[in-house]
């Protein structure tokens, strides 16, 4: 149900990530879920990509 589902589903922990679904990876414009595992859910954020570009 989780893999299939076309909605974004994530879980995380303090730590970071622990698994998504291909529609959390369309979403995140990401093609290899190995770049989201582990990252916190922050990271993915509007404001923090902003301060990245203007950094």
């Amino acid at each position: 149900m989780f893999e299939r589902s076309s909605e974004p589903h994530v879980l995380y922990d303090d730590f970071g990530i622990l698994e998504c679904n291909p529609a959390t990876l369309k979403m995140l414009r990401c093609s290899d879920k190995k770049l989201v595992l582990g990252k916190h859910p922050i990271h993915f954020s509007v404001e923090t990509e902003k301060k990245k570009r203007m950094n």
